[in-house]
């Protein structure tokens, strides 16, 4: 469709998350999926909201959790079917749709959806926004179901979108962040702007969800200690130039944070309105600003909500100290992962070029420890420029630190990162590379210092070990281990086994 010199009303847009694929894994229907809130369209469905606009957001993985489809001998899609899909739209008639793109490995879900909705009816707009599309604008541009994609924050940047469309689109050239077609030419505008003013936006449109279906103990990534958890987030954007990462493709790199007060305000909405017990703070680097986050703490604790929190996606060691982890430990934090990434220094410094002192980690991971916190981290495997032996270096540091939990993740080389830059330059990427292909399952990357072979047995091997130590040796996992039963024992032995014969 020629969006140019034609005033088209976007009255009723919805919004939609798609399914999701998944390596199939015997007895484990839902590997690696979670029912985690969906805070980007919660946002934006709450910006439109607040201007008028009838929206419908529709979490297709969510709403259509238990339906199962097989789509290739060992891999499924867990979410609404086609059908399903079709129907919803069919009922509600929208003038626009968005669709959620935040991982590279559902980027085909997301092309197979804004298909369905031009089956349904071509002259809805299909728009497509997240991190994916963000990283990837030029890509996801080409298919011809999609007329627009929206970089970075979205909030904003779909509404302007609308409202220029609704001028006839002669402004589309003056945004920044979005990429169309013209006449068949493909035209990308740099994501420049970012969100000043955080607390500006409205809270995350939960009363257009049925919360309960994200409440659970199995729905979530990592640990939960009550059932009705919420996710939030209260800053964006990132300073640190860490090679393997794309935050910055979203959120950029200045850090922008929402006052204390705003903060509160939301999560004493979510223990009044929804039953609320515990906090996954969301945030990149929650803790980058001391004093704001120490405020945070100590307002959750003034106030006595009572909340158990955690931070599923790490903490950044150079924000911490004794005294935000005292302030964390009485607010309600009772595990903390730190993303220390290397156990080699000079992997840290010259190959991730992340700011992590490991003699400092070791003291606040002793600190953590004695104040009653659960300390774990994360750690990633494989990058160019590291060689096996710094590897085991880094294995034999987590194991002195006796984390509770090590996560360990494979080098990926997302598109938007350093990392993917410098391996498409010295041909580190694999025959068969594709951007697409889940990171957590295949490995791309193969350089000088070590085969692909090598490393995927190294990491396959180093990972079953630690679960071992992980599930058996820490007294605190023990009754989860004991839960799971003498077959995960046997089972997970035996993959051990394989593995270490190999």
């Amino acid at each position: 469709m020629n969006y140019l010199c034609r005033r088209i009303r976007h009255e009723k847009i919805q919004l939609f998350t798609t399914p999701n694929n998944a390596i199939q894994v015997p007895n484990h229907l839902h590997f690696n999926m979670n029912k985690n809130f969906p805070l980007g369209i919660g946002y934006i469905a709450a910006v439109l909201e607040r201007e008028g606009y009838k929206v419908q957001p529709v979490d297709a993985l969510v709403e259509g959790w238990n339906n199962v489809e097989q789509i290739a001998p060992n891999k499924i899609r867990l979410g609404l079917s086609d059908e399903a899909i079709k129907k919803r739209i069919l009922a509600f008639e929208p003038d626009m749709v968005g669709i959620s793109s935040l991982f590279t490995m559902q980027t085909e879900n997301v092309i197979h959806l804004s298909k369905l909705v031009k089956q349904v009816n071509p002259d809805i707009t299909v728009v497509v926004g997240g991190a994916n599309a963000s990283a990837l604008p030029e890509v996801l541009i080409q298919d011809e179901c999609i007329d627009f994609v929206v970089m970075g924050e979205g909030e904003h940047r779909l509404l302007t979108l609308i409202k220029t469309l609704e001028k006839g689109g002669e402004e589309l050239e003056d945004m920044d962040g979005i990429a169309y077609k013209v006449s068949g030419n493909i035209h990308v505008r740099p994501n420049t702007r970012l969100i000043s003013d955080l607390d500006s936006l409205p809270f995350p449109a939960r009363h257009l969800f049925d919360m309960e279906k994200y409440f659970g103990a199995a729905s979530s990534h990592g640990i939960r200690t009550h059932n009705r958890f919420a996710s939030i987030i209260t800053s964006r954007g990132c300073p640190l130039q860490c090679t393997f990462c794309t935050a910055h493709k979203t959120w950029g790199r200045r850090y922008r944070m929402r006052s204390p007060e705003n903060v509160l305000s939301e999560l004493e909405l979510l223990v009044t309105k929804y039953g609320v017990k515990e906090i996954l703070f969301e945030d990149d680097n929650l803790t980058m600003h001391k004093k704001r986050a120490i405020r945070i703490f100590d307002m959750m604790i003034e106030r006595k909500l009572n909340l158990a929190w955690d931070t599923p996606n790490g903490v950044a060691v150079c924000a911490l100290d004794e005294k935000v982890l005292d302030r964390m430990k009485e607010s309600g934090c009772y595990h903390v992962n730190f993303a220390i990434e290397s156990g080699s220094q000079r992997v840290l410094r010259e190959v991730i070029k992340k700011p992590v002192n490991l003699k400092r980690v070791s003291e606040l991971t002793r600190y953590g420890k004695f104040i009653g916190l659960d300390v774990g981290c994360f750690v990633v495997f494989g990058m160019p420029g590291e060689t096996i032996e710094e590897m085991k270096e880094t294995i034999r540091y987590v194991r002195k630190q006796r984390f509770s939990n090590v996560h360990i993740a494979v080098a990926s080389p997302l598109p938007g990162s350093e990392l993917y830059e410098l391996c498409k330059e010295k041909g580190y990427l694999t025959d068969g590379f594709s951007p697409f292909n889940p990171p957590i399952i295949d490995y791309h990357i193969q350089t000088p210092d070590w085969s692909r072979n090598e490393i995927e047995r190294f990491i396959e091997k180093e990972k079953i070990k630690l679960l071992i130590y992980q599930q058996i040796i820490n007294p605190k996992n023990i009754a989860g281990f004991l839960k799971k039963g003498l077959s995960y024992v046997v089972k997970k032995s035996f993959n051990f086994a394989k593995v270490l014969i190999k």
